[in-house]
């Protein structure tokens, strides 16, 4: 298997780079790897990683449930249960934050298509980008939408969709600042861009450290948090217009960790789980994972 090591941070461009830890791959068993932090701006990654071309074999799992959609498990099914009232919450607030009850929407990473699919329901005209084979297919038979893989992305025209989604996605991109480019390229004059991704700021990634489930290498490749991503936005000419938590992530993440800990602890999960819950309710910046609105930055305050 071929490593890859950046020696700069992808968001500032930084050299001073601090090893955290040793994360150990808690899907497929197949070792540790170092999630690492950036001297000057204090951007997280997995460095090094796998190459593009080998990382398929770190998701080929039936416990991987984005793309396996399995309900083995008490914890997947609670992860089925709970996907069903976030994806109501999550057209809801693509309404409420672009301002749109219909437009053209394109869902990158869509896994099995369920968040494609309601959208669609929902009168919108949606397209998928899912490079996973077997999601890919499984998606475009449940929601009716055009599902392509990724390098059919780069036919897709210019300034085509109203709102693009990346729902717990951009943390796997291979190249952060292409996919940042690509978002530039494909998003309509004054489109809305929503990012989820984990917050290593929660408390739960503060109590588990590096046993936090959601750093997930080295599948998660990139770690992020709220200064990181308004840096990153910045550095590609946007600027994040809003910040909203999702709610399910801290009631699910602290579980998921205790699930793989050797010395498990339903009990403690459980508190992990309610304390960073009511953290995010006080403290949206501070929940497990954020949902970040990204939208093109007045003239003058461009790319840094």
């Amino acid at each position: 298997m071929k490593l890859i090591t950046d020696n700069q941070c992808p968001v500032c461009g930084g050299i001073s780079l601090q090893p955290l830890w040793a994360c150990q791959d808690r899907l497929t068993h197949r070792g540790a790897f170092t999630v690492c932090a950036c001297g000057t701006c204090g951007f997280r990654f997995t460095n090094p990683y796998p190459a593009q071309e080998d990382i398929h074999v770190f998701y080929e799992s039936d416990d991987y449930v984005p793309v396996s959609n399995t309900t083995k498990g008490l914890i997947n099914k609670c992860y089925h249960v709970a996907r069903r009232v976030m994806l109501r919450a999550k057209r809801r607030m693509v309404s409420r934050l672009t301002g749109r009850t219909a437009g053209r929407l394109l869902d990158i990473g869509c896994g099995t298509g369920e968040f494609a699919g309601i959208m669609k329901e929902a009168g919108w005209d949606v397209r998928g980008v899912e490079p996973y084979a077997p999601a890919r297919e499984s998606a475009a038979a449940r929601s009716g939408v055009p599902v392509i893989d990724v390098p059919e992305q780069a036919g897709l025209p210019d300034r085509a969709f109203d709102v693009i989604t990346l729902w717990h996605v951009l943390e796997h991109a291979h190249d952060l600042n292409r996919s940042m480019r690509e978002l530039d390229r494909l998003l309509a004059p004054g489109g809305t861009v929503l990012i989820g991704v984990p917050n290593h700021t929660c408390y739960d990634a503060g109590f588990y450290r590096d046993q936090w489930a959601a750093y997930d290498v080295p599948r998660h490749l990139f770690h992020f948090a709220p200064g990181t991503m308004r840096r990153l936005a910045v550095r590609h000419g946007f600027e994040v217009a809003a910040l909203r938590p999702l709610l399910f992530d801290p009631l699910y993440i602290p579980l998921l960790t205790e699930k793989e800990r050797p010395d498990r602890s339903w009990l403690r999960g459980l508190w992990v789980a309610g304390v960073s819950f009511c953290v995010s309710l006080f403290r949206p910046e501070r929940c497990t994972a954020l949902a970040y609105v990204l939208r093109r930055a007045p003239e003058g305050k461009g790319a840094a």
